[in-house]
């Protein structure tokens, strides 16, 4: 890319690697590997390679139909209604290529994507007010 004279690199996390998610630890601590080597990357390549970091909330795919059932996964479904991959592609295709932002974070409910930014800066608080929301 660089003998190119740019790119962009986009990655997906999760919702999980904004806020923890208990009962998904080793998923969520992945996701938060994934987080935070994409902003370091985005700011060591920049300005000429862009990196975008997509986390979206559960998506449905067979992987979020396994997790149904599970208690662990009791905050997976708290959210309202599953992302679908039409939404994840338009993020690809009307957000990051054309705007080229450091961090997209999706959610299929109001306000959850801020919810997760909150828990992810103040995990003392959230640990206390979580439980209440799912």
């Amino acid at each position: 890319m660089r003998q190119r004279g740019g790119g962009h690199i986009i990655n997906f996390g999760s919702l999980a690697g904004v806020a923890p998610v208990p009962g998904n630890a080793l998923y969520s601590a992945s996701k938060f590997a994934v987080r935070g080597f994409s902003l370091a990357t985005a700011l060591e390549l920049a300005p000429q390679i862009a990196v975008t970091l997509i986390s979206p909330d559960a998506v449905a795919t067979p992987m979020l139909e396994r997790q149904v059932g599970y208690p662990e996964a009791a905050l997976t479904f708290a959210g309202g209604r599953a992302l679908t991959v039409e939404e994840i592609e338009r993020a690809i295709f009307e957000d990051a290529l054309p705007k080229r932002p450091m961090e997209i974070v999706l959610s299929g409910a109001p306000g959850r994507g801020m919810m997760a930014r909150l828990a992810g800066l103040l995990p003392g608080p959230a640990a206390v007010f979580g439980p209440r929301l799912i």
